[in-house]
């Protein structure tokens, strides 16, 4: 049912001081609701307590903003003494704020915002081993100044692993040739050496630790006197 605006009683007008005068005030104890009547009326009333010239107040100033976008607002408009009277002379205004109704225009239904469901998952994106893939939603429809925003991620991204690769492991080469003899007699040495030929892929087995340098003694026999001159 509407609900007409209800304006409280005025309070104790208050005492004078330097400026001559008097102020009470009201309060709004009920809106309008539901398409009732809007306040009308002054909220601030003021009087003077002494004599002399009459009272002088500025111009009404604009309209405040509405305090709705849509439905039963209000707003309000102000205007003060800048002038205080004296003797018999004109009184002051009694009302210095005045309110009225405003954008009585009803809102629109609240629309929230919705996604749409998820779509399938894209391939992963390994052939083999360790990958990720992902998923992504959109807006199914957005919100209006009234709704509710949407909560929630628009794409999601998981592990995936569509089959063990197969590994390359380590491959070690075959020994090289001895190397020369480092003498023709008296116990010399020679070598030889071998290596990695293929390291081994990431997440595959390491190389063995085998020798790379093999060294044997070689032409051990001695070596002929020399002649003495």
């Amino acid at each position: 049912h509407p609900r007409s605006c209800i304006l409280g009683e005025w309070d104790e007008w208050s005492n004078c001081g330097d400026s001559h005068l008097q102020t009470r005030v009201r309060q709004i104890v009920q809106p309008p609701l539901y398409g009732g009547a809007t306040c009308a009326g002054s909220l601030n009333e003021i009087r003077s307590c002494s004599s002399g010239s009459d009272c002088k107040v500025t111009q009404w100033t604009p309209w405040d903003e509405c305090d709705k976008s849509c439905g039963e607002g209000q707003r309000q408009r102000h205007r003060q003494v800048v002038k205080n009277p004296l003797d018999n002379s004109k009184k002051c205004p009694h009302s210095l704020v005045e309110s009225e109704g405003c954008h009585l225009n009803p809102c629109p239904d609240k629309i929230n915002c919705e996604m749409d469901p998820w779509a399938d998952w894209k391939p992963c994106t390994a052939s083999c081993g360790m990958g990720h893939q992902v998923r992504q939603r959109s807006y199914a429809r957005q919100r209006n100044l009234a709704g509710l925003g949407c909560l929630g991620n628009l794409e999601e991204t998981r592990h995936c692993e569509v089959h063990a690769c197969a590994c390359k492991t380590c491959l070690w080469g075959h020994w090289q040739d001895w190397s020369q003899c480092t003498r023709h007699c008296g116990r010399g040495q020679r070598t030889r050496e071998r290596k990695v030929e293929r390291f081994p892929e990431k997440g595959c087995p390491p190389c063995e630790a085998l020798d790379t340098v093999f060294i044997e003694p070689c032409n051990t026999q001695e070596c002929p006197a020399l002649p003495c001159l």
